[in-house]
């Protein structure tokens, strides 16, 4: 998660110092410097933005009657009916090397993958094929409740 959040603060460092040097001192950045107005518009978007969508986002993972939620809030949400679930097992994955980072990821070979953090997770196979990933603090108890629900179902 350090590396994600190394990624993110880069941006916001730079748009926070041109906004401030650009827009408040007044001096201009670079050697062709863009409108101030430009300026404070990228540092609302970047500067301001992009650190608040990425401290606000969270992987909800539910278990209910019939189905599995996967909500990665507040940009997306799947539905997986139990029904569609072939297998489930938790596993430690490597989100750089196998999905290419965090988020919501999709992979070769009807792979993909909703991860904030860490390195462990439910894989679950669908009856179709696909192989849908699900990062968890808590991978045990995810699996234990899939588990339970599909054979309640």
């Amino acid at each position: 998660m350090a590396a994600v959040w190394l990624l993110i603060c880069v941006p916001v460092v730079i748009m926070w110092y041109v906004f401030i040097v650009q827009v408040l001192l007044g001096t201009p950045v670079g050697t062709s410097p863009a409108p101030s107005f430009v300026t404070a518009a990228l540092w609302l978007v970047f500067g301001v933005g992009l650190p608040f969508s990425a401290y606000a986002t969270k992987l909800i993972t539910y278990v209910i009657t019939g189905e599995v939620r996967v909500r990665f809030f507040p940009w997306y949400s799947r539905k997986v009916p139990l029904n569609d679930i072939a297998m489930s097992e938790v596993r430690r994955y490597r989100p750089l090397a196998e999905y290419g980072g965090w988020g919501i990821r999709w992979g070769l070979h009807m792979k993909q993958a909703y991860i904030m953090s860490g390195d462990m997770g439910v894989e679950l196979e669908l009856s179709d094929g696909e192989r849908l990933l699900v990062g968890s603090k808590r991978p045990d108890e995810l699996a234990n409740a899939i588990t339970t629900a599909k054979s309640r179902h």
